[in-house]
């Protein structure tokens, strides 16, 4: 994957605050569709669908991805142990039925959160699927 410089989150992307609830999930942002700065050209086509994480501006940069209509949401946040893990669910928000595409949402997440600094990795459960990615800075 191609280095990623500057990246920033904005734009023309529709961001929402989540506030943290009960379960341990930190406040995050979230955008729908992948941060500014990162065309979807620059994505291998080996990596699409893969949860990416990237640095930027003392903040980490979690793109996950799954049904636009019951997007993943983050539902556990866990850094008690070595290495930092967020747990992701579909979330229908009341919808029918998830329709079959598939769509990037990324979430933004303070550096705070992990004591200052943004890891150099991080494991993301998506829809009980575990990776560990490495964060790109």
């Amino acid at each position: 994957m191609r280095r990623i410089v500057g990246l920033t989150v904005g734009g023309v992307a529709l961001a929402v605050t989540l506030v943290a609830c009960a379960g341990g999930t930190p406040d995050f942002e979230q955008v729908k569709g992948l941060p500014t700065g990162l065309a979807a050209a620059s994505i291998a086509p080996e990596d699409v669908g893969q949860p990416m994480a990237f640095a930027s501006d003392g903040e980490l940069v979690v793109v996950v991805w799954g049904s636009s209509s019951c997007r993943p949401a983050p539902t556990d946040f866990d850094t008690s142990g070595p290495v930092a893990t967020i747990t992701f669910a579909a979330d229908s928000k009341g919808a029918t039925a998830c329709t079959a595409d598939l769509a990037p949402t990324s979430y933004v997440i303070p550096g705070s959160v992990f004591g200052g600094s943004v890891p150099a990795k991080i494991v993301l459960v998506v829809d009980r699927s575990r990776s560990t990615v490495t964060v790109v800075k």
